[in-house]
């Protein structure tokens, strides 16, 4: 049998896995006769503090917008309780199993997505693909985030700045108002407040693009410095962030639960998520948006997982991490459907209009809805809407340093030598500048253009 650097026999996995690095460092420099000194793989890689960093931090990854906003969208759209069936099989016959695998493939070669794919380089290209979907993600994800921050400082403002039309916002109706607009011309102020005071939207992209607007991109740098700070230190310092950012949201989210659960009117929106329309079980677009769902929850064919699986130690119990994550995932997609269908069902109660002429949809959700569900509050305005944005806020950041750790170790993985800490800030910078677009009056056209052609149908 091989002896190991020390002289001892290897036997094995970690017999297995020597010889696998081995072979895979000689495919990518093609010559059997390279160093420890030359070859990467070599360096003794970094690893989790502990085992339930690991665990969280992939919380944090895969639990975020996905759950919030888009899951409650798709599962209206696409028949309420008959979209949670095709998304389970989904997510029992595809999801989880890519999701196992991408981890045994991170935590048995220690490789990012990338280096990974040394093991048969016919493949490299994948793991070049995923990481380069996610540097086009990288863009608007932390400026999503900055609209965010810029909501929350807003909510210590009392009253809340979108409960009321200001002049020049014609055809306007104040969001706590709790009667029915009977001409139906009527918009809420959160919306106009949304449209004229933080994104100063544009109808069409022929428009163009406009500039920034000032305070978001103080946001949007507040959000780049957080990031940057998780991240400096490696994944040891992620890790002990990873307790926080995946933790309190969900205090925050059942607090959320508790005062939906008391509005009138959100057991009937509730009954919507669950109530199935069996016809829609019949049509590809449903299948389709199940598979599309999973995907994008659980994070995978993105790379993300067999990085943070790349820093376990070769022991680790990644099938029971495997079901935890996924069980969980699914939870609080549940979970926040909850929250947003009661929170809908009480809006539509209240101005005696239909749910589906709602706008439910990305962005809209979160910046318009919910605000205008929080405006009809009986008391505690403030408060909810803190409690709010600071959880989405948050869900974004654990998913975002996810997606920059993902990017940073495929740097790192090609070029060792470099220091983490300026890759960190490098890709930041990088970050930085592409929200910018983001954030302009015709920032939230572009994100839907990108998000659709550049991200979703990429990862299938």
């Amino acid at each position: 049998p091989p002896r190991g650097v020390h002289g001892r026999t290897t036997h094995g996995p970690e017999r297995s896995r020597a010889s696998v690095q081995g072979l895979a460092a000689n495919h990518s420099t093609g010559d059997d006769t390279e160093t420890a000194e030359q070859s990467p793989t070599a360096e003794l890689r970094e690893k989790w503090g502990r085992s339930i960093e690991f665990l969280l931090s992939c919380v944090a990854l895969s639990v975020g917008f996905g759950n919030v906003w888009r899951f409650p969208y798709t599962a209206m759209e696409n028949g309420g309780g008959a979209f949670l069936i095709p998304y389970l099989i989904v997510l029992f016959l595809v999801g989880r199993p890519i999701y196992y695998l991408e981890m045994v493939m991170g935590q048995f070669s220690s490789r990012g997505c990338v280096k990974v794919f040394d093991l048969a380089p016919l493949m490299r290209g994948v793991g070049i693909a995923q990481t380069l979907s996610l540097v086009v993600i990288l863009g608007y994800y932390a400026a999503i985030l900055a609209i965010a921050v810029r909501y929350f400082i807003a909510s210590f403002l009392d009253p809340l700045p979108w409960v009321r039309c200001q002049p020049q916002w014609d055809g306007c109706v104040d969001s706590d108002f709790r009667g029915h607009v009977v001409n139906g011309s009527g918009r809420p102020s959160a919306e106009f407040y949304f449209d004229r005071e933080i994104m100063h939207s544009y109808k069409t992209l022929d428009e163009g693009l406009g500039r920034p607007d000032w305070q978001l991109a103080l946001c949007l740098l507040f959000c780049w410095i957080c990031i940057a700070v998780v991240l400096l230190k490696g994944i040891r310092s992620s890790g002990k962030a990873s307790y926080f950012l995946a933790i309190f949201p969900y205090v925050i989210l059942l607090v959320l639960l508790v005062r939906t659960s008391t509005l009138d009117g959100a057991g009937t929106g509730i009954s919507k998520l669950f109530t199935p329309q069996w016809e829609k079980l019949l049509t590809v677009k449903v299948w389709y948006a199940a598979v599309t769902q999973c995907f994008f929850s659980l994070t995978i064919s993105l790379g993300a997982v067999i990085v943070f699986s790349s820093y376990n130690n070769f022991n680790n119990n990644i099938y029971r991490d495997a079901m935890i994550i996924s069980w969980l995932d699914t939870f609080t997609s549940i979970l926040s459907g909850i929250v947003v269908f009661g929170t809908v069902g009480s809006i539509a109660h209240v101005t005696k209009t239909k749910m589906e002429d709602m706008k439910l949809e990305g962005p809209e959700l979160t910046f318009i809805t919910y605000p205008d569900a929080i405006a009809k509050f009986d008391a505690a305005q403030n408060v909810f809407a803190v409690l709010f944005f600071l959880m989405f806020f948050l869900l974004g950041l654990g998913s975002n340093t996810g997606i920059v750790t993902t990017i940073v170790t495929a740097v790192r993985d090609r070029f060792p030598r470099i220091a983490n800490w300026k890759v960190v800030i490098g890709v930041s910078l990088y970050g930085f500048g592409c929200g910018l677009l983001y954030i302009t009056p015709g920032g939230l056209l572009l994100l839907k253009v990108v998000d659709t052609y550049g991200v979703t149908l990429t990862t299938l």
